[in-house]
């Protein structure tokens, strides 16, 4: 007899764990809508309400204990949040939620991935947007060399454009120059 209190201990523990992970499952799948719901705000030009909408999603998701991998199930709802603050010309806001994708990302794919590159673009564009082009440009240049190794030619006009705006801007004509080149060189590949 003396057994079965204890088996009775075992399945009311397990089945105390099983109601927190449903507690974690559903916090994760709250959060999921909700960034759906800030996506949908931030298409319909609200920015207040996708802004709030995706910091809530954000939250409600790192608040996950069970979840392993519970910050990067954020990234999504991160590059949105980002958006949405660059769109309200928010750029120190967004620079700081890019330094936190960059971060996941770096975890996830290594510093140098694409992700991780394109990332820092968008970064660089927040920095020219509070005027700091000086950072933009290094920005720019970390992220070159990884969009070189993984891109295709064709995908990286943009970028060397972007750098060579950026760099006009600061006046460094030469580097400019350079830079439109390799756009000219990868279009012509």
């Amino acid at each position: 007899g003396g057994g079965g209190g204890g088996g009775g201990t075992s399945n009311a523990a397990v089945e105390g764990a099983n109601v927190e992970e449903e507690k974690e499952t559903y916090k994760l799948r709250s959060g999921t809508v909700l960034g759906h719901l800030g996506e949908l705000f931030f298409m319909r030009g609200d920015l207040t309400k996708a802004e709030q909408v995706l910091k809530s999603a954000i939250s409600l998701k790192k608040s996950c204990k069970m979840i392993r991998d519970n910050d990067k199930q954020v990234l999504v709802e991160l590059n949105n949040l980002a958006s949405v603050l660059v769109a309200n010309q928010k750029y120190q806001d967004a620079i700081s939620t890019y330094q936190d994708l960059i971060i996941l990302l770096s975890e996830k794919e290594g510093e140098r991935s694409l992700s991780v590159a394109v990332t820092k673009v968008w970064q660089a564009n927040s920095h020219v947007g509070l005027g700091e082009l000086n950072k933009a440009s290094e920005l720019m240049e970390e992220a070159l060399v990884p969009i070189q190794q993984n891109l295709p030619a064709a995908k990286q006009v943009f970028f060397w454009k972007r750098h060579s705006e950026i760099l006009t801007a600061l006046g460094r004509e030469e580097e400019a120059k350079h830079a439109e080149e390799m756009a000219n060189v990868v279009v012509a590949t």
